[in-house]
């Protein structure tokens, strides 16, 4: 069976289940599914610690005890602002790419997992206990993928000029410019369906794409500076789960603002 074969059937089987878990069994059972795919991602990112099995285990174990805390005694007001940190963290992680090289110490990637991982999640129960929240949560992976797509098949007919060479050599911005118009049409059309303003929601298009990029990007670099090629092997043809939910981990965070900001 080629890469190709696997990695088409998997992202079959993979999308079946996550449909049929969010319209069969909403609600919590939806949210410990997620929750569960973010904890494979928190296990995978210890792997970037370069450490033995305690080192991997103390570091997932710090992630879930920071989670439970905050899901304990967290409040919406502190659930906002720690999105609003991640927001200005993703901001902060795009410029940080082009300024460093790729050498990272244990204590920066870390912190850097838990910034990733820990809003991400937040984010997510957020728009889950929205109106309409599974359905948004479609309409953020529907951007993210026009974005990845569209980025693709630019990239592929008209792609010149590297966007990261030294992070991933694929990239260029021409298809950047591809993913960034074909998110923006997705989010208009998306807003639309779902009776929001689609102006308002296509300007949002180009920063979900934008920022899912450094998303993906991030994870590539420590990789790299892990000296590993995929973040696991739990998906055949992809990798890890880390090397799925990149550009999510990025996105969601901003989406899940945006969506309270605008109060849609």
């Amino acid at each position: 069976m080629t890469t190709l074969t696997q990695r088409i059937i998997t992202a079959i089987v993979l999308l079946t289940v996550v449909f049929l878990v969010m319209f069969v069994r909403p609600g919590t059972p939806t949210l410990l599914f997620f929750t569960l795919f973010l904890l494979v991602g928190l296990w995978e990112w210890s792997g970037f610690l370069r450490g033995g099995a305690l080192i991997r285990l103390l570091y997932f174990a710090g992630g879930v005890a920071l989670g439970l805390m905050v899901y304990a005694w967290g409040d919406a007001a502190s659930v906002d602002w720690i999105l609003q940190v991640a927001m200005l963290w993703w901001l902060l992680v795009a410029v940080w790419l082009y300024a460093r090289a790729i050498r990272y110490g244990r204590l920066l990637t870390a912190i850097a997992g838990y910034l990733c991982l820990l809003p991400a999640w937040l984010a997510l129960l957020v728009v889950f206990t929205q109106p309409q929240g599974v359905w948004r949560f479609i309409w953020l992976l529907a951007i993210i993928a026009a974005a990845d797509i569209g980025a693709y098949f630019t990239g592929k007919r008209f792609g010149q000029r590297k966007l990261a060479p030294r992070l991933s050599p694929g990239k260029t911005i021409e298809g950047l410019a591809g993913g960034v118009l074909a998110a923006t049409i997705v989010a208009s059309g998306g807003g639309l369906l779902l009776d929001l303003d689609p102006l308002l929601c296509a300007l949002c298009g180009p920063l979900l794409a934008g920022i899912s990029v450094v998303g993906d990007l991030t994870v590539s670099a420590f990789k790299r500076n892990a000296g590993l090629k995929d973040t696991g092997w739990i998906l055949p043809g992809h990798g890890g789960v880390m090397d799925r939910i990149d550009s999510l981990t990025a996105a969601a965070p901003f989406f899940a603002v945006i969506l309270s900001f605008l109060r849609f």
